[in-house]
């Protein structure tokens, strides 16, 4: 029993690093860090304002690793930060026009896909692959 745990631990590793190779190659190949890509990605999926705080804690990525790649994201004229109206300590991070520009080109296309071969899953498989990777 101990030995097919093993085997089945190793096995989910090797594919979350599988997993995480794939998005680090499109991240490359978008020119950007993976923290500046999933940033990206964490804004065009949000359906409202979403503070550097947010984003650190949705992505589990430090608060310096995001405040850094989106001091690249505004060097590159894709985000802003606004004063929130929420907090006086607050900035949100938005898309400039660029930025939309940029991932309705490069990162919904990527979304479109992998609710597409999520959907292929079929319900059972969606929900043990859900169950069992957020466990």
């Amino acid at each position: 029993m101990s030995r097919d745990i093993n085997t089945l631990l190793k096995t989910m590793n090797y594919q979350t690093k599988r997993i995480e190779a794939i998005y680090y190659k499109i991240a490359l190949n978008l020119k950007m860090s993976k923290s500046e890509f999933w940033i990206l990605y964490a804004l065009a999926e949000a359906e409202q304002e979403c503070s550097q705080q947010e984003i650190s804690e949705e992505l589990s990525i430090s608060r310096q690793t995001i405040n850094s790649a989106i001091q690249n994201l505004m060097q590159r004229e894709y985000v802003f930060l606004e004063q929130s109206s929420i907090s006086a300590r607050r900035k949100n991070v938005r898309m400039t026009e660029k930025g939309k520009r940029f991932v309705e080109e490069s990162i919904v296309p990527l979304q479109k896909a992998e609710r597409e071969a999520f959907m292929k899953m079929g319900s059972f498989a969606q929900k043990q692959y859900v169950t069992h990777r957020h466990m």
